[in-house]
């Protein structure tokens, strides 16, 4: 008899929480997760009426392959908080798989186990800090994440079926506000797509962007308000794209993402923008909508709009000259934007990305027993 063992699809993330303080900054992050793309587990939103708790709970850390940790006394000082956090101990006493992760909302400093274990720290960080801080972290841990099985059946996916999750994130709980970056209740996300969690390398395209943008770290002058991502089709446009706008996220009060494969779909979504800021109504025609949407982020700053798949630069020029005050990011397979934007051509993954990426796609080796 074989002694392989079944692969079987797992949560990426169980987030442990006995009803303490740190409900709203557990929501937060669970939700926070599930958006950058990976599969959370939260007792609140996965056990429903009647089911058996202690087993659903048992389940779900047993299909985990990570364990987050609100840190705070009341969290240690739970009897049933340890239960969950020291299967994982057990599993990963060396802490080789980096299964245990703790993440720290309040100031709080814990001896033994968990105090040699690097905290993700989001005390006093602003709402687009910790998203960054968490993305950040969420990559790295899933690194070398296993490709979904895509099965439809077991337990993670019987989970995820009937849910109690909000519709909208939860609120920030931090303390901190962002009058100088972003403020919470004033940030528009809109038609972003989710991040890819399999995203690799890029790097330095996307400091470039950055640069060409926001010009220095310090001194947040836009030396190319117009930028467009050229090349050609699956090559990773749509990727970089989105990716600069969830690391960047904190650098803007509103980003819009607008499907521009089609002048008519391009403007009927500049039209819902504009429905969706309450500045037109659903039946205004979609030119007139542009105009008046326009007007208004030529009176405000820190926005970005990010039009997708573009088919030539001419198309844009009417826009582009419209547009004042913010940034315009543009993805296209056509090459020729002098005169209109700062345009550079993407290539293919260099040796090491595409070896990265590949470890990103293939499953993990099979522990040995």
């Amino acid at each position: 008899m074989s002694d392989e063992k079944k692969e079987v699809e797992k949560f990426d993330f169980f987030i442990s929480l006995k009803f303490d303080p740190g409900k709203p900054w557990a929501e937060w992050i669970a939700w926070t997760l599930e958006e950058f793309g990976y599969w959370v587990f939260f007792a609140p939103w996965d056990i429903g009426p009647a089911e058996n708790i202690p087993h659903i709970l048992d389940e779900a850390l047993i299909h985990s392959h990570h364990i987050v940790l609100i840190v705070s006394k009341e969290y240690f000082d739970s009897d049933a908080g340890k239960a969950e956090w020291y299967s994982f101990m057990h599993q990963d006493y060396l802490g080789k798989k980096e299964s245990i992760v703790p993440i720290r909302t309040a100031k709080f400093k814990r001896e033994g186990f968990i105090g040699p274990i690097n905290y993700v720290d989001l005390v006093d960080k602003t709402r687009g800090e910790a998203k960054d801080i968490l993305k950040k972290a969420a990559r790295r841990l899933r690194r070398n994440a296993p490709k979904r099985l895509n099965s439809g059946s077991g337990f993670v996916w019987e989970r995820r079926k009937y849910r109690d999750k909000p519709e909208s994130e939860p609120p920030f709980p931090g303390d901190k506000t962002e009058s100088d970056q972003t403020s919470p209740s004033s940030k528009v996300i809109w038609n972003r797509p989710n991040p890819n969690p399999n995203f690799t390398g890029r790097r330095g395209l996307l400091e470039q962007l950055r640069a060409k943008f926001l010009g220095s770290p310090t001194h947040k002058i836009a030396v190319e308000p117009s930028q467009a991502i050229s090349g050609n089709g699956g090559i990773g446009k749509t990727e970089l794209a989105k990716e600069y706008t969830h690391i960047y996220e904190a650098e803007y009060d509103l980003i819009a993402w607008i499907h521009a494969e089609e002048e008519k779909k391009r403007h009927q979504e500049l039209r819902d923008l504009a429905v969706a800021l309450g500045l037109v109504n659903e039946g205004m025609e979609p030119t007139e909508a542009k105009k008046i949407l326009y007007e208004h982020l030529n009176g405000r700053s820190n926005w970005l709009l990010v039009f997708d798949n573009v088919a030539t630069p001419a198309e844009m020029k009417s826009d582009l000259n419209a547009l004042k005050n913010g940034h315009v990011l543009m993805t296209s397979r056509d090459r020729h934007w002098i005169g209109l934007a700062e345009s550079f051509s993407l290539g293919q993954f260099a040796p090491d990305e595409s070896l990265d990426y590949l470890k990103k796609l293939l499953p993990e080796e099979p522990e040995e027993h």
